[in-house]
């Protein structure tokens, strides 16, 4: 997510924690208040009671994965809390959880082009290598997904 979409400084959180509408679900809570851009900023909160920082991140990823697949109307200030339970649900759930939030909140939009932003499908993840093999990410780019394991050697060193 860009840096222009996230929520990023206190006074910001502070604003949509004081003025802002308040919806729960049973593994989320959603607050949002009206901001004067063209675009919606998320903010996330992922509490210390949900586990570890490596599940913590994890839900924060989740989340945001469920929330860039759907189409919103823009002009909102967006903060998502995590609950409890929400470090054993999946994916699946937490994003059933974001769309009802965000449909009851009237966030979601009907109209796909609602966002000022295209949608293009993810097409990054995968893509040819010079070698002719697939690799996972940008980030793998120079590590070739091996597609069966290696050859025994002969000779085994000790």
């Amino acid at each position: 997510m860009r840096k222009q979409l996230r929520l990023r400084k206190r006074k910001d959180f502070d604003t949509v924690f004081k003025k802002g509408q308040f919806l729960t679900s049973r593994l989320l809570v959603l607050r949002s208040v009206p901001n004067q851009l063209q675009h919606n900023r998320y903010g996330f909160v992922t509490s210390k009671r949900l586990g570890n920082a490596v599940v913590r991140n994890r839900v924060r990823r989740r989340l945001r994965e469920g929330i860039r697949s759907l189409t919103t109307r823009p002009g909102n200030d967006i903060v998502i809390s995590a609950r409890a339970p929400a470090a054993q649900a999946d994916f699946h759930q937490l994003k059933a959880a974001v769309v009802n939030l965000f449909a009851r909140a009237g966030i979601l939009s009907d109209d796909p082009n609602a966002s000022g932003e295209e949608k293009q499908p993810c097409s990054d993840r995968l893509w040819p290598s010079s070698a002719g093999t697939k690799v996972r990410s940008r980030r793998h780019a120079r590590r070739p997904v091996a597609s069966s394991p290696p050859a025994p050697t002969t000779a085994m060193r000790r």
